[in-house]
This record gives C-alpha cells, structure tokens and sequence, in this order.
C-alpha cells in the first residue's frame, strides 16, 4: 500500500491541490443555498447586470451567425475586439456549451472553481519544481485560490486566467534568469496571459519587470547580467509580438471608450488602515471603496515576517524582498503609481485589480523561510514582538472605529494567532513530531480560509436563480416569437429589463448596452435622442420619441403592460387578450420602423445633434432624411408659469435654482398650457435638463409619470395624447429642500406627419440583410440621388460596397454610418474589417516563424526541466 502511495504520490498530491479548492466552493455554496443547493445563484454585482449576459452572447457566436468582430447588440451596434479580449477570450468558456441559457449561473460556478482548482495547482506546481517536491506546498496553492482578491473579486472571474497562470510565468523568470537559454517557459505562459486577458497581462508584466529587478540585485554573479537582461528584454518584447493579433486590435477597439486617465500626485488610502486587510472576515462588502484585497490568512502572513528574520536566507536577499515589499505598498498608497498598473486609468468600482501580486509574493517568501527555518536562529522575543505589535493594532483600529475590524475579528485573529504560538513554544520546548505539527498548521490555515471564504458571502446580494430562470424562459420564448414570425433585419426593445445586457442575453438588435468597452460618443449621442444616459451606459427604458423609433428601426416593443392609447398605440398588438397579465408580455409591431438601411435625401451629413434642444435635433434629423420641412416637433406654447412654494434664483451657465420657502409644505414649479385645434390628438412628450442627479417627480394632470433625475430615470417623458380644449398642468415636483434646472423641453409629436413621413421615406424600397453580424447584404431603390444611411455608428472599419465598387463612407448626423449613391437600383453590401487585424496576424506569425527558427528544439522543453 505504501510503495503503491509513493509510487503515484505526485499523482495524488496534484490531484489534492486542485480539488481542495473546488472542495470548499462546493461546501460554502451549499451553505449559502447556492445552486444547485437552494434558489440563491452565484449571480451578484456585475455578473447579474453584465457578465452573465456577455456568456450568453459568447454561446450565440458559436449557435447563431455572430461572430467575434462586430455585433448589433450593444447599444446601436458596436466592435468587438477590446469586449471580446477583456471579457470572453477565456478557454473555460466553452464548458457553458453544455448550459442552456437557464442555468449559465450554474455553468459560471463551475468555471470559477475549476479556475481556482487550477490556481491552486500551478502555485503547488511552482514551489515544487523551485524548491522541490514538498507536501507542505499544498496549503500553499490552496491559499492562493482563496486569497482575499479571489473571494472578494470572484466576480472578475476573467482575470482568474491570468492569476492561474501567473506561477507559470514566475517559474519561468526564475528558469530564464538562472539560464538565459531557458525562456521558453516564460514566453510561452506570458504569452497566453495577455492574450486570455491583456489587461490583467499588462499587471503581471510589470510585476515580471519589478521581479527580474530584483533578481538582479541580490545575485552576486555579474557574469551572466548581460545575457540574462538580453533574455529578458527580448522575451518580453517577443511576449508582446507573438500577442499582437489580440493586443493591436483590442488597442484599437478601445479608443473613444469611456476612461478616467488620471495621473495625479496624492495617496489613495490611508496606509496606517491598509494592515486591516490582513485580519480574517475583514470584508465588509465594500467593494467600491474598499482597501487592497490581501487577505491570505494568519498563518501565512507569520511564515512571511519569519522570512525577514531567518538567518539562514542571505541578508542581502531579505533587504531586497523588503525593499520590493514596501515598493508595492507604496504602489497602493501613491495615485501615480497605482494609475499605472491599471493601465493609466482609474477603475471604476473594484479599485486596486493588482492586489493579487502582492499575495503572490507574501505567499512565495512566506515559503521559501518555511522551508530554511531554524527557529533557534530566530529572535527569542519575536512571538512577543508579533503580540505586541498585534495589540497595539488591533486597540488602534478598535479606537478609530475601523468599519471592517470589529472586536469579533479582533478575538478571532486572536485565538488563531495563540494556537500558532503555543504550537511554536512546544515545538522549541518538546520538539513534538513534524507530522503532527504539519497537521495542526494545515488544520489551522484550512479553517482561516474557510471561515473567510463563508463570511465574505454573506456580503453579497446574490440574484434569485428561480427569478432569473423565469426571466430567461419567458422573455426568451417572446424574442423566439417574433424571430419564428420575422426573420427581417430589425431593432427589439423592452419598456422593462432584467439588465442593460438583455440584448446579449436574447441576442437581438436593440439600443441599450452596460460595458466599459461602449464609446463615450455613443453614450452621448443616445442622450440626444432622449434616452436615458448616466455617462457610463445609455438604455431605452420607457423609450423615447416615436421618431426616433421609427428611425432605428425598432420594429417590435415587448412590454408587460396592454397599453391602450397612450404613446405606444402606435403599435399593433401581435398577441394576447386586452388587460394586465402580469404572467405575460405584450409584443407590438410598429408599422412605422424604417430598415436599419434608408435612403437621405437632404444633407444629413451637415446634421448637428449638439446644436439646439433634442426636439430640434430631431427635427433636423427628419428634415434632412425627408429633404424637406416636416416640423414633426412643435413646442408647447406655455400659457402659464407657476411657482408654488418655491423661490426661482437665476445662477451662471442657465442653471435656475429652485428653494422651497416652506420645507414642510408641497412646492412644485408648474407648467400650464392649452390643448387647441392644432395640438388636438398629437402626442405631448418633454424632457428636462438640470446640472446633476436630484430627487424629483413630474406629474401630468394628476398623474405621476414617476421618478425624475435619477439615475435610471432622466429620458423624454411620455404625456399621453390629449384632446382638443383640455387644459394640461405639467408638474416638476422636488422632494429635496433645492432643485436646479437648465433647461424645460414640452413639445408635441405630430402623428400624422410621422405617418406621411415614413410613407415617403419608405417608398426608397431599401433592404438589409444580415448574413453575419460583421457582412451585411442589401438592396436600395432610388428614383433620385440621396445619401444612403445605417442606422448604427460610423466607422473606418465599416467597408462599404455599391455595385462591387468600395465607395468612401461618411458620419451622418453626427454618429451614423453613410455613404453617397446615385439614382437607380443598387445591392448594397458592408464588411466590418476590424482596425489592426491583419497587422497584428502578420506580427505574430513573424513571431512565431522567428521562434521556430531560431529555436527549434526550446518549444519541446518548456516543461521538461525542474529549475
């Protein structure tokens, strides 16, 4: 038995270290009620809102004609090369193949534990093939899976690629820094890295760049310096070739996307607050404002500051590791620095992404003193100094009122940090068997990851599986509906949403869209048309004019009310009886969507959407798609302006401020008007403006259209259709002592015209097919010259083909896509040519050639050799 356990006790080991991990995933969900053990799913934060939907599109890529350059589900269309390489390259996204879109929350479960198996494994891997076979490594990469960035930051499951890989490149840096010859490792795993994930790439090769440093300094051998920084300076430039056909293009991709570039000089944290982190259960939840996530367990963060007091460790390399140490604290402390490993930008929400390196190095140090440790050699008075400095700590924190350190954290820590010296004193005193300390240390940390594993979860509010579940059937068997009914080329939307992403979730064509990779321009040029725009992401929630349906091409409305009248009366029920079923939706045809191809025949490409109010905007865009005068938009002649309450101060730039002169009475500033011959039967709609977010409601006649100025709510409002000598009251109402206004937009929507409107653009005859989500087939009809427009944002990369000839295309009305075409019938075909493509194939095939050539043999040896 035991010749049988030695002979495949490596087998068995590596076996351990991926399943232990996976293990406690699997006992914490089940505690938690995680499916598939309750109705709670691994859904929270960004997964519900964005990255449980990008799976989807992923699966559709692979079941549908997507494809991975471009696609018409975000926003009015948009590439995909930065979304696709920071989001989805990863190869565990192919097990979700085997998921309906249903159970995509149980299919990402078991990516995230396969990738932290997978962690867990290449760190044992690491320190084994550095120092040795050793079972002592296995709590080591069982530490490095659960880290605190891995539990708090699960959510960011695409960087677990990278963090997986991570031990594989450090390997191979120290394989190459003792033989330049050796680099091939290093290539290889750097390599995959920035292509699964060039932004958490750009991390681990600065810490490379930090790491080669300081190798450098403490190895004595001037010798091999030049050769071993030639190694690695090509290496790494020959990472970044060999990554080209993805980096280039995701580069390229990205410009124009939202960013917070800010390289300012000043401290993000308080550093004296930073060592919080260390203690057990210090996660609170705060995931946007928290500290660096480095949490690694008591046990480790002791075997680490043993490191700097062994002696046996070259005091030169200790100086050095603590040099490098305080380096990256200072990383986290200084804005300059910390810009810089994220990319030059500031990140949005999860704030410090590069935390994860210095658990690396806590983790790896904390190892090698293990393993030289001669506890006689160290300072008697060390247990009593880590004491010391441990209390007075813990009564500081305790004193500031730290918001993650509590007294149970505090008693926590505490009776591990006695066990640990107790176990310490007995093993100097008694010298009890290695074994049996070995099992207490392994027992101890297994409960300190543990304990933190299933505190940080109470933390997050995860989305209910069953609610998901029927969210996906139902609105899915509607989308199914109409592709079964229609298999045109059109625009869906929804009057609600589970998510901005719905459109990746169903794969179709919409306007709404939540990514870091969307163009700013597209976010802005939404808000002109009247959709709601936080600066981050644009969505149609209620909608916005009928025209601008018309224009985009929204050709079905799935909404879970039976509207009658009202905006929305210019659809045609396609299905269900008239009432509310709150079990249903209710899908409407618009008879007035043009094809997201149309034909201009005035010159749209002077059009202005930033010149005047969204109404005249829109206006202009009708005019210059007509060529002719339509005034589809009329302003309400206001008749009365009443304050009631309130005290109006003019302020710089058109802002108005309004104060309530009573807080404890009703205020609202209202609008009074009448409805007269002209106005009879046409749609009110308004939209009004104000410097920022501020509570506040707009009230029609005695109804409340809702929540104004708030983040999801800030779009044209509807004000229903309304009859002639009807007497409107349009109310503007705060719920905060102040309000601020720049501008009060009330204009009505003709109809009739809209219908005559789209009845002589219509008449081009134009058609569009998708063959792809990036090629693009069609015909026009022109009885004169015109510009031919797409209803999707302008791009170089767009290719534009009239008759087989590539004609030059041009932005119209200040975002979309067209391009000039003479009278006559003419096919119509696009290609979206992703920018850097082909540049970046032909740099990494040249540097794959150069590898193969030059080294031939190396690519049969990455693996071959301990270091």
């Amino acid at each position: 038995m035991k010749a049988a356990f030695r002979k495949n006790e490596k087998i068995i080991f590596y076996i351990l270290s991926f399943l232990l991990p996976v293990l406690f995933w699997l006992i914490v969900c089940a505690l938690h009620g995680i499916y598939p053990f309750g109705d709670t799913s691994v859904m929270t934060g960004d997964i519900t809102y964005q990255f449980i939907d990008y799976l989807a599109y992923f699966k559709s890529i692979f079941t549908t004609n997507n494809d991975l350059t471009y696609t018409f589900s975000k926003t009015m269309g948009g590439d995909m090369a930065g979304f696709f390489s920071y989001y989805l390259l990863s190869p565990f996204n192919f097990i979700l193949l085997l998921f309906p879109n249903r159970l995509l929350p149980l299919g990402l479960l078991i990516i995230i534990m396969v990738k932290c198996g997978f962690m867990s494994l290449f760190f044992s891997l690491m320190l084994n093939r550095i120092f040795g076979f050793k079972w002592r490594s296995l709590i080591f990469g069982l530490t490095y899976a659960l880290s605190g960035y891995v539990v708090v930051y699960f959510q960011l499951y695409a960087y677990f690629d990278d963090l997986m890989l991570m031990p594989l490149i450090f390997l191979g840096l120290r394989r190459m820094f003792k033989d330049p010859e050796k680099k091939y490792l290093y290539i290889a795993a750097l390599t995959v890295a920035i292509i699964l994930n060039f932004y958490v790439g750009w991390m681990i090769c600065l810490f490379c760049l930090y790491y080669f440093v300081y190798l450098c300094v403490v190895n004595d051998d001037r010798a091999l310096l030049g050769k071993r920084v030639f190694s690695f300076v090509s290496s790494s430039v020959l990472c970044g070739v060999l990554s080209a056909f993805v980096v280039i293009p995701s580069v390229l991709s990205l410009r124009g996307e939202k960013n917070s570039f800010h390289l300012g000089f000043y401290r993000t944290m308080e550093l004296r607050d930073f060592f919080s982190r260390f203690y057990i259960d210090s996660f609170k939840g705060n995931i946007s404002s928290c500290m660096p996530n480095v949490y690694c367990g008591t046990l480790m963060l002791l075997l680490f500051i043993i490191y700097f007091f062994n002696k046996k460790i070259p005091f030169k390399e200790r100086i050095a590791s603590l040099v490098l140490t305080v380096f990256l604290l200072l990383n986290f402390y200084i804005n300059t620095l910390n810009v810089i490993w994220h990319g030059f930008n500031r990140p949005i929400g999860f704030p410090y992404r590069y935390s994860f390196v210095l658990i690396f190095l806590i983790l790896y140090l904390g190892y090698r003193g293990l393993l030289d440790l001669d506890v006689y050699s160290l300072p008697k008075l060390l247990p009593a100094g880590v004491w010391a400095v441990y209390i007075l700590y813990s009564a500081y924190l305790m004193i500031a009122g730290s918001v993650v350190v509590g007294l149970r954290e505090v008693i926590l820590n505490a009776l591990i940090l006695f066990v640990i010296t107790v176990l310490f004193i007995l093993y100097v005193k008694r010298k009890p068997a290695l074994m049996f300390l070995a099992s207490v240390f392994f027992l101890i940390q297994l409960f300190d990851i543990g304990e933190n594993l299933n505190h940080s979860l109470y933390f997050f509010e995860f989305s209910s599986m069953g609610e998901y579940q029927t969210f996906v059937d139902r609105v899915g068997a509607e989308i199914d509906n109409i592709k079964a009914q229609d298999d045109g080329f059109f625009r869906v939307e929804k009057t609600f949403r589970r998510s901005h992403n719905d459109t990746m979730q169903f794969d179709y064509a919409g306007l709404s869209h939540y990514s870091s990779c969307e163009k700013k321009d597209v976010i802005s040029y939404m808000n002109r048309l009247g959709f709601r725009d936080n600066g981050n992401w644009s969505f149609y929630d209620g909608g916005s004019t009928a025209l601008v349906d018309s224009v985009f091409g929204i050709k079905y409305l799935i909404s879970h009310y039976d509207y009658m009248g009202k905006k929305y009366k210019r659809f045609n029920k396609t299905k269900y009886p008239k009432g509310e079923h709150e079990d249903k939706y209710f899908v409407y045809r618009n008879q007035y969507a043009l094809p997201l191809m149309f034909v201009a025949k005035g010159d749209i490409c002077s059009v202005d959407p930033y010149e005047g109010n969204l109404f005249e905007f829109q206006n202009a865009l009708a005019d210059s798609i007509s060529g002719g005068e339509n005034n589809m938009f009329e302003a309400a002649d206001i008749e009365e302006k009443n304050l009631v309450n309130l005290a109006e101060t003019p302020g710089a730039d058109g802002v108005y401020t309004y104060t309530k002169l009573d807080p404890s009475k009703e205020a609202y500033l209202e609008f009074k008007f009448g409805i007269d011959k002209e106005s009879d039967g046409k749609l009110l709609e308004g939209y009004f403006d104000a410097p920022d977010y501020q509570k506040a409601t707009i009230e029609v006649n005695g109804d409340s259209k809702g929540e104004y100025f708030s983040e999801y709510h800030w779009s044209v409002v509807d004000m229903a259709k309304h009859d002639e000598g009807e007497n409107i009251s349009v109310k503007v109402i705060p719920e905060d002592d102040t309000m601020q206004l720049t501008g009060v937009y009330i204009y009505f929507e003709d109809m009739v015209r809209l219908k005559n409107w789209v009845s002589e653009v219509s008449s081009k005859e134009c058609e569009l097919k998708k063959i792809t989500s990036s090629h693009l087939l069609g015909s026009a009809w022109l009885p004169e010259d015109g510009q031919l427009v797409f209803s999707f944002p302008y791009e170089d990369d767009w290719k534009v083909y009239i008759d087989g000839e590539k004609v030059e295309t041009q932005r119209a009305a200040g975002l979309l896509l067209s391009a000039p075409v003479n009278k006559g019938v003419h096919q119509v075909e696009l290609y979206y040519e992703q920018a850097g493509r082909r540049l970046g194939l032909l740099i990494s095939l040249a540097g794959v050639l150069m590898l193969i050539c030059l080294h031939p043999a190396g690519l049969r040896k990455i693996l071959s050799q301990p270091e």
